[in-house]
């Protein structure tokens, strides 16, 4: 009689696993390989070149559009500054609810804030453009409850947005005093004391 063969080394199924992993295997080295090409990591070097938005002078849309922010962070960012007054530095995001040291950081490389001095001059250009043709701005106190469209813009800090916010906030209800005002959206503080001097509510 013939002696039985001895019994094959590797199984079928275990030869097919076996290839299943050589092919993973060669699969993960490939893209480790790839991962360390130039062609990999061309798309990195576009943070480079990455112009920041800054916080003074962008629109709740485009702090929207920053990686790491969206609309309701925006709308924070921008109701703050209407409140507050222009940002100092970068590192005033951090009085933004939803704004930690953790986020602060990955929003830096996209944010900045321009000097006060520059932003000024932007400022007075802006208001430059947007103002009608000049009429004497007049020294003497105004009467928000009376006043134009004109003379409220000619107001240190009130541009067409606030005049127009003031104006129709006085024809739903006329100010009592200087400081009610602060129910203008955009009107805090310190633009309420720089205001202080050129408003004078009539009985």
């Amino acid at each position: 009689m013939e002696e039985p063969s001895p019994p094959p080394l590797f199984t079928t199924a275990a030869l097919r696993t076996l290839g299943v992993l050589t092919l993973f295997a060669l699969a993960l080295t490939l893209w480790y390989c790839w991962g360390k090409t130039q062609l990999a990591t061309r798309p990195l070097s576009l943070h480079s070149k990455i112009v920041p938005f800054d916080l003074n002078r962008s629109d709740e849309h485009q702090l929207a559009a920053v990686p790491g922010l969206g609309p309701t962070l925006a709308r924070r960012i921008v109701a703050y500054r209407e409140q507050h007054g222009p940002f100092q530095s970068v590192d005033e995001l951090d009085k933004i609810y939803g704004i930690g040291p953790a986020t602060l950081e990955r929003l830096r490389p996209f944010l900045c804030v321009e000097s006060s001095e520059k932003m000024e001059k932007v400022i007075r250009a802006q208001n430059t453009e947007v103002r009608s043709p000049a009429k004497p701005l007049t020294e003497s106190p105004i009467d928000p409850n009376h006043a134009t469209m004109e003379q409220l813009q000619s107001l240190p800090g009130i541009g067409p947005v606030l005049a127009e916010r003031i104006h129709t906030e006085a024809r739903q209800r006329p100010f009592r005093s200087v400081e009610e005002l602060r129910r203008v959206k955009g009107i805090g503080t310190k633009t309420l004391e720089k205001l202080r001097p050129h408003i004078q509510i009539q009985p």
